[in-house]
């Protein structure tokens, strides 16, 4: 969540400034931290055994 917060940022930022480097890193920001949170769901999913109820 924090690492989609601070690719959102620098998005934003290379849109104001331009940089020529800013928004490549901004993307790749992105990217990453969207594989990453996607990764912890789906290992999250599998991991549970559908024969068991959900421990609360």
């Amino acid at each position: 969540m924090l690492l989609a917060l601070v690719g959102a940022g620098l998005t934003g930022l290379a849109v104001v400034f331009k940089p020529p480097f800013l928004g490549t890193l901004a993307l790749l920001i992105v990217i990453v931290g969207a594989f990453w949170v996607g990764r912890r769901h789906l290992v999250a999913r599998l991991s549970r055994d559908p024969a068991r109820p959900p421990s609360r």
